[in-house]
């Protein structure tokens, strides 16, 4: 089961992700359509601080959105 062993390494999962398709962004070898990019955002469940599964999902959604400013940001300023 990867599930238990996934979750304790979830930063490591999502440095590796976030890596993997930064290098397919930038190479140039790779036609337009195939160079991809990801604005993910991760979050868990803590009891006493959210009240339901939404309040997570808000938490992932403002990651990710924050996330998506950041790569903005860095694309208008190269």
């Amino acid at each position: 089961m990867h599930g238990k062993r996934d979750l304790l390494h979830v930063k490591e999962l999502r440095e590796r992700f976030l890596k993997e398709t930064e290098a397919l962004c930038g190479d140039s070898s790779l036609k337009p359509w195939e160079r991809v990019s990801a604005a993910i955002g991760i979050a868990r469940f803590t009891p006493g601080r959210d009240k339901d599964v939404e309040d997570t999902f808000r938490q992932a959604d403002t990651e990710m959105y924050n996330m998506k400013k950041e790569m903005k940001a860095g694309k208008s300023s190269s």
